[in-house]
Parts: structure tokens; C-alpha cells; sequence
């Protein structure tokens, strides 16, 4: 798979980004390049899954340096988002990313769409192409969806939201059906699955499902409808399932590296005090010791090292985080080995500076070895733990009626556990574990007593929790949509972007937060008239606006 990713060339000169006109794209069209008609579609499917996903800069553009703090993982990184300041670089950049690449997806589709040697990568395409454009839309809510990236020249109009999802839900079901085991044989053009057929249709059907859950509260039958349908047709059943990004070799191309492994000496992830409230006695487990390292080769030197952590803590975070100083130097001698966190929304805007606290935010918790050793550890896209965690939501809200929610909330915790090696005693002891975290949330099922701590509660924050750090666009939707985990109202931002009305923040309220991202600049000029269409139903490009499964 390496090789190929890392031999082939730009296989697209074809696409064309959302609002372009024809002449744009005829200037833009190598006339050497190869184009569907001639090319096989395997290639230009494996280039365009790899430059789909957050890569490289666009990661730390478009996750680490917004969404990361929007969900609250991280606060107050150099040039980040945390007064809800956002450079219009980081939107554009994920504005072309996706649609670059779904004018990729939609030239395979219709180059190949009755072809019958062809089935599996049409399908699939299809399949990734929803994924790829349902992050997008809970991004911004209403994008040109149905008219984008058909290379006809016209410019996309802006699909209301509930229309993407009611297409996607009906694309997806279509696409994973289709899906053949005697056609087509992806082998290692498929970065995700490796070409099994079985794998792509539980994907494909565990998406759905996490659809259905986003707008249980704006049409709670069709929710309803799509959830059991989803998991008729099958989930996924095992880690084995987990769906991630295959990722290339250091020594070849550094732009398909694990992004975080790739920033790993130019940008850091600094702990939140959210994330550090969240974990902090949460299942009850002491701070690893020599005998942790011993059991789990995944508890380093500098985790055993660490000062001012606490005493008792979720077992996943010291390896989600590791001490002030592991990485980069510290400012403040005195907070060497540091395990905390700061209060986002104390970003100052000289990078590397001090936050307006008069603090430094090297100083402080930054993102654990684990995520950044391994150039070539895959990206999680959807994971098997999400799914348990979608379906005991389910469950609880009543969206599906039968399963049973607890088994499936302990096997999303014991799922994700396992993936950082943590071992099966310690994963008992925390599932039974009614020692609280700052807010009131325990992890034992059956104890919901006190505060932030009802099943729901219990549920979001695990899931919350196991999303970390690369599932961060997935947690900000949950607290958007739940309200949960207890996060914080940003210290500060920029009243030019948000209006924090005081009591909202003072009652940490859903108008605290920030609800979209905005749509990027070139659309004021590329596409202006579906741009002020769109811009007209919601009254503004504002961050403050509701995407539409967002009702509070």
C-alpha cells in the first residue's frame, strides 16, 4: 500500500472546488494528467481517500487549532481558535480539501457507475464521499451538496442540511447493498479496509447510525426508522472493525504521515482544565506507578515523572497526556513535569507568548507520546467503541427499543481501554468504580446518584473520553447536541465573532458556546448568489447560528 500511495501522482486535474467557473477549471486541468476515461478509478480512489481526511497542515489547521479547542480537549495552543478567533485559512482550507475531493468521488461515480467490473469503488466512493460531506455539514450546517462537484462549470447551490442527511441516509443503504465480494478486488488501494466488502458495509451502516442519532430531535421517527435500519444491516462488531486511515512512511512522503506525528516538533496540544475536570478521580484509579509501566509499555518514564497531577485518574489520560517539558521547553522552571491544564480562553495573540493570565501555555499538559511516535499509526475515522456508545445513547433515548445499554457502555469503555493497553484488572475495577470526577460523573451504570451523573451523563462523557484527540469533530457535535459532558465557557473571546451574553456564561448555558464554523470568503465572490441565498435563510454567516439538528 506505501508504495503505491507514495508513487503515484496527482491523478487529479479534473476537480474543481465548489463555487468555480469553467474557466477557472480550464485553467487549472493538466492536459497531460491522467482523467477518469483512462485512468484506473483504484487510483484516483486511494489519492483522494488520502488527501480527504485532515492532513498535515489542514489537520492543524482545521482540527488542532479549532475544533480541538471547540470540544475542549485543548486550550489556548499559539494561533488557535480559543477566543473563537478563526484565521480564514484554517475554513478555507477544509472548504477546498472536501470538495476537491468530491469531485474526485463524483468522477469515479459517473465514469463508472454501470460499469460491472467496477462496482466495489464506485460503492465505496459513495459510501466515503457521505462521510467525508456529513463532516462538512455538521461543520456549517447548509453546503452545496447535490449540484457540487459535478464538473458542469454551474455554480452549487446551498442543500438545506436535513436534505443531505435524507440523501446521504438513502445514498448510504443504496451503496453498502451493492457492495459485491466476486467484483472488483481494492487490495491495497483501500487504505481503510484493504478491499473486504464486509468491512465497507459495516461502515457503511454504522454511519448511518450515527446519523440517526443527530437529529433524534428534529424528526425523532426518521431517527428512529434509520437507526434500526442501520443496525439490521449490520454495525460493527469488534475492534476489527475499526475504521482508520492507513498512513505512509516518514522516509517517503512526509504529507502522508500520522498528522500529529508529522507536527510532532512545530505543534503541540496543550491540555484543557475542561479535560482535566472530566478525568480527574474519574474510575477511581491511582496515578501510574513502576507496576503500571510494567504491565503496559505504554506508561512512559515522563508519565511516572509527572508533578501536580492527580492522585486518582481516568487510566487512559496520562497516556492521553504527558508532563510539561517531555517535548518542549518550559518557561517557568518551577512547573517542569507539569500534568494540568488552563482554562480555555486565555489565548494571547503573540505566539508562544504569555496568555493574558500572565501564564504560558508550554507550561502545561501537551499531547502524550503515544499519538505523535508512530509516523505511520492509522487515523481513526469511525471506531467500533463509537458505535457501542451510539447504540446504548440509542437506547436510553428511546431511539432504539431493544439491547441492552449497559453491556453496550462497558464494551465501548473496555474497547477503547484496550487500545491503549490498559490492562483488563484495571478496566474492571474503573467499570466499577463510584468514585467521582470535579463535576459529579461516576462510571459505574447503576450509581446515578448526584450531580451530571444520569445515564446519559455517564454515556457522552465515555464517549467524549474514547473520541480523544482524533475524534474531536465528533465530540464537539455531541456537545452541541447533549449539552455533555460539563465543558467551560471560554474565558474570553472576541466580541467581534461572538456576543457572550453574561448570564449565559455564568449558568454555562448552550449559548455559551460556539455552534458552526462560518462559510470561507471565496464563496462571497465564486458563488455569490447561492452564497446570499443560504446566508438569507439563516440570517448570517454567525458562529452563534444553530445548525439545524442543533434545537438548543
Amino acid at each position: 500500500m506505501k508504495k503505491i500511495l507514495n508513487s503515484i501522482l496527482t491523478v487529479i486535474g479534473l476537480v474543481t472546488l465548489a463555487g468555480c467557473t469553467d474557466n477557472f477549471v480550464s485553467l487549472n486541468i493538466n492536459p497531460n494528467g491522467p482523467t477518469p476515461d483512462i485512468a484506473d478509478p483504484k487510483f484516483q480512489f486511494l489519492y483522494s481517500v488520502s488527501r480527504s481526511n485532515l492532513y498535515a497542515n489542514q489537520w492543524q489547521n482545521g482540527d488542532q487549532m479549532t475544533v480541538c479547542h471547540f470540544c475542549e480537549y485543548a486550550a489556548n495552543d499559539g494561533l488557535s481558535a480559543s477566543d473563537y478567533s478563526m484565521d480564514a485559512r484554517y475554513i478555507q482550507g477544509i472548504w477546498d480539501l472536501t470538495y476537491v475531493a468530491l469531485a474526485n468521488f463524483n468522477a469515479i461515480i459517473r465514469s463508472y457507475e454501470n460499469d460491472p467490473l467496477h462496482v466495489n469503488v464506485v460503492n465505496m466512493s459513495k459510501i466515503w464521499k457521505c462521510w467525508l460531506m456529513l463532516r462538512l455539514t455538521d461543520y456549517l450546517g447548509d453546503i452545496p451538496y447535490s449540484e457540487a462537484g459535478n464538473a458542469d462549470g454551474t455554480n452549487p447551490k446551498y442543500d438545506l442540511q436535513k436534505d443531505i442527511y435524507y440523501n446521504m441516509f438513502e445514498e448510504l443503504a443504496d451503496a453498502q447493498s451493492k457492495l459485491d465480494p466476486n467484483a472488483d478486488k481494492l487490495g491495497s488501494y483501500d487504505l481503510i479496509y484493504g478491499g473486504d466488502v464486509a468491512k465497507w458495509k459495516k461502515f457503511a451502516n454504522s454511519l448511518r447510525l450515527r446519523m440517526a442519532l443527530r437529529i433524534a430531535k428534529v424528526d425523532n421517527s426518521k431517527a428512529k426508522t434509520e437507526a434500526a435500519n442501520a443496525i439490521a444491516a449490520g454495525v460493527m462488531t469488534s475492534r476489527d472493525d475499526d475504521a482508520l486511515i492507513a498512513m505512509g512512511s516518514s522516509s517517503v512522503e512526509t504529507n502522508s504521515q500520522n498528522p500529529i506525528y508529522y507536527h510532532r516538533n512545530s505543534s503541540v496540544i496543550h491540555m484543557s482544565t475542561a479535560y482535566y475536570r472530566i478525568v480527574e478521580n474519574l474510575g477511581g484509579q491511582d496515578w501510574p506507578d513502576i507496576s503500571d509501566q510494567n504491565a503496559n509499555p505504554c506508561i512512559t518514564d515522563h508519565i511516572l515523572n509527572a508533578e501536580r497531577h492527580p492522585a486518582k485518574v481516568d487510566p487512559r489520560s496520562p497516556i492521553h497526556f504527558e508532563p510539561s517539558g517531555t517535548k518542549e521547553t518550559v518557561t517557568t522552571d518551577t512547573l517542569n513535569r507539569n500534568w494540568a491544564g488552563t482554562d480555555p480562553g486565555n489565548v494571547s495573540s503573540a505566539v508562544g507568548g504569555a496568555m493574558i493570565t500572565g501564564q504560558f501555555v508550554n507550561d502545561y499538559a501537551q499531547i502524550g507520546e503515544w499519538f505523535y511516535k508512530n509516523p505511520e499509526r492509522g487515523v481513526p475515522v469511525l471506531e467500533y467503541s463509537e458505535v457501542c456508545f451510539l447504540q446504548a445513547i440509542a437506547i436510553e433515548t428511546g431511539i432504539l427499543t431493544s439491547g441492552n445499554a449497559q453491556n453496550l457502555y462497558e464494551e465501548g469503555i473496555t474497547a477503547n481501554m484496550q487500545k491503549f493497553g490498559i490492562p483488563t484488572s484495571k478496566i474492571t475495577a474503573y467499570l466499577n468504580s463510584e468514585d467521582a470526577n470535579y463535576y459529579g460523573t461516576t462510571v459505574k451504570y447503576s450509581h446515578t446518584v448526584g450531580t451530571a451523573n444520569t445515564l446519559l451523563d455517564k454515556i457522552i462523557t465515555q464517549k467524549w473520553i474514547a473520541h480523544f484527540v482524533e475524534g474531536s469533530f465528533e465530540a464537539w457535535a455531541d456537545h452541541r447536541l447533549y449539552h455533555k459532558p460539563t465543558l467551560m465557557p471560554f474565558a474570553n473571546v472576541n466580541s467581534s465573532v461572538f456576543i457572550m451574553n453574561p448570564d449565559d456564561k455564568i449558568n454555562n448555558a448552550p449559548n455559551a458556546y460556539i455552534k458552526r464554523g462560518y462559510y470561507p470568503a471565496t464563496e462571497q465572490t465564486l458563488n455569490a448568489q447561492n452564497y446570499k441565498t443560504a446566508i438569507d435563510r439563516m440570517g448570517s454567516n454567525s458562529i452563534q447560528n444553530n445548525v439545524w439538528w442543533d434545537v438548543d
